[in-house]
This record gives structure tokens, sequence and C-alpha cells, in this order.
């Protein structure tokens, strides 16, 4: 949608003689070579490819803010993930160290055994 920042815009670069070229030559030509004319499709033209840049960067950046979203909550489930693995390989570590101090009991406890057999002589 033009807007007035638009035609403002278009007022400057006409001011400061800087036209687009072919935004220009196609409002010359549409005209049948009336400057007067001319002048006011270019700023009809031009003021409308303005407004049109402005919407598709506003797409852009939108696009550029769901794509950043997606790849937070993509970073925070492989985080969760990372986490739940993590737990998973600390709980193996803690049932492993478990099972290793009840492999040492029984064995110390066998060998208890077998030195009161040899001390006692069965």
């Amino acid at each position: 949608m033009i807007q007035n920042h638009h035609y403002d815009a278009v007022a400057k670069e006409i001011q400061d003689r800087f036209l687009v070229p072919g935004i220009w030559a196609k409002a010359f030509a549409e005209t049948q070579g009336d400057k007067d004319r001319a002048k006011a499709l270019y700023i009809k033209y031009r003021a409308q490819q303005l407004a049109d840049d402005e919407s598709v960067e506003r797409l852009r950046v939108v696009e550029e803010e769901e794509t950043r979203q997606t790849q937070l909550r993509e970073a925070e489930r492989r985080k969760r993930d990372l986490e739940d693995t993590m737990l998973r390989v600390a709980d193996n570590e803690a049932h492993a160290r478990t099972a290793n101090i009840i492999v040492i009991v029984l064995v110390a406890t066998m060998l208890l055994g077998i030195c009161i057999m040899i001390l006692f002589g069965r």
C-alpha cells in the first residue's frame, strides 16, 4: 500500500534528479513524450515500486524471524535430548558403580570365607 513516505521519497529523488531510468522510460513512453504527464506517471510507478519493495522486505523480515524461531526451538529440542542422554549415562554409571561395589563385597566375602576355612581348617 502506497503511503505518504513513499511519495516523499519519490519527491526527494526527483528534486535530486535521481530518476530510475527504466521507470522513467516506461512513463515517458506511455504518455507519448508528454513530460508533465510522464512525471506524474513516474511518481505513481516509483511510489508503487517503493511500496512493493517495502512489502517484500517486511515479508523477508517475518520469514527470517520465523526461521530464527524454528532454529531456536530445534536447538532447545537438541539441548533437551542431550540432557536426557547425559542423565541416562549418569544413571548407567551409577548402576555400574553399584554393581562394582556388589562384586567387590561378594569377592571380599568369598575371600573371607576362604581365609576362615584355611585358618580353622574347615
